[in-house]
C-alpha cells in the first residue's frame, strides 16, 4: 500500500555493496581498476550469491549488470548503464525467452531503465530548483523507477500507491545502514565473535524497525492508494507516450 515493497528487492544496490566489501578487504583502496584475476574473482562470487538468493530474474539482472560494470575497464570500455541493461536482458532471453512473462523480470528491467533514461533528467530539473542534492538524488532515482513501472504495477497488483514516493524516500534513508549492518552482523558472528556482532546488530534491528514503521504509517495516510487496472494495450500506450 505505501508503494515501498522495492526497497526489499535484490537490487544493484546489494550487488555495489558485496563489491564494495570484496574491494576493501583486497585492499584495493582509490584504485578504480581491480586486476583481471580479482575480476573474475567478484564476478564468481556475484553468480554464487545470485544462486545462493534463488536466482530471481531481478537477482540476475543486478549480478549481470554488475559484472558487466567489471568487465568494462578489464576489456578497454567505459560503462554505459543502458547498454548493460539491453545487453543483460538480450542474454537472459536467450537463454529462457519465457522470462519476459515473469513480474521480476518487468519491474526490475523497467525500474532500470527509468533510473537510466528518466532520472537523469528529473536530476537536472531538481538542479536548477536548487534542490539540495542529498534530496533531489533519491527522488529523481525513485521517480525515475515509478515512472516506467507505474502500468506493470497496477496491471499485476491492481492499486497505484500514491504516496509511493514520500514513503520510499522515509525508507531509503534506513536501507543502507540495514544493509551494512546486516552484512556486518553475519560476518562478525561467522567468525566466532558472536559477542562483538551484538553491536552491527542493534543498528540493524533499528534500522528495520525504521523501515517497517514508516511504510506502516505512510499506508495509513488516507487515500494512501487507488486500485487501477491497466490492459495490456494501456501499458503499450503509457510507454510510447512516456
Amino acid at each position: 500500500v505505501s508503494g515501498t515493497y522495492h526497497l526489499l528487492a535484490i537490487s544493484g544496490q546489494n550487488i555495489a555493496l558485496i563489491v564494495g566489501f570484496v574491494m576493501l578487504a583486497l585492499g584495493r583502496g582509490g584504485r578504480r581498476r581491480m586486476a583481471l584475476w580479482t575480476t573474475l574473482v567478484v564476478i564468481v562470487l556475484l553468480a554464487g550469491y545470485a544462486a545462493f538468493t534463488g536466482g530471481a530474474p531481478s537477482v540476475v539482472r543486478a549480478a549481470s549488470m554488475g559484472a558487466i560494470m567489471l568487465l568494462g575497464p578489464v576489456v578497454g570500455r567505459s560503462y554505459d548503464p543502458f547498454a548493460a541493461l539491453c545487453m543483460t536482458a538480450a542474454i537472459m532471453l536467450a537463454l529462457d525467452p519465457d522470462v519476459m512473462l515473469d513480474a521480476g523480470f518487468q519491474l526490475s528491467f523497467a525500474a532500470m531503465a527509468g533510473i537510466s533514461l528518466v532520472s537523469p533528467v528529473l536530476m537536472r530539473g531538481l538542479a536548477r530548483l536548487r534542490v539540495p542534492v542529498a534530496v533531489a538524488l533519491p527522488l529523481a532515482v525513485s521517480l525515475g523507477a515509478q515512472s516506467a513501472t507505474l502500468p506493470l504495477s497496477a496491471m499485476w497488483t491492481g492499486q497505484v500507491s500514491l504516496v509511493s514516493p514520500l514513503a520510499t524516500l522515509c525508507g531509503d534513508l534506513a536501507l543502507a545502514p540495514l544493509m551494512v549492518s546486516g552484512i556486518l552482523t553475519a560476518l562478525l558472528d561467522l567468525v566466532g565473535l558472536g559477542a562483538l556482532a551484538a553491536i552491527p546488530a542493534a543498528l540493524s534491528w533499528a534500522s528495520a524497525g525504521w523501515l517497517l514503521e514508516s511504510a506502516r504509517l505512510w499506508a495509513s495516510v488516507p487515500g494512501a492508494y487507488v486500485a487501477a487496472e491497466f490492459e495490456p494495450a494501456w501499458v503499450a500506450g503509457y510507454y510510447a507516450g512516456l
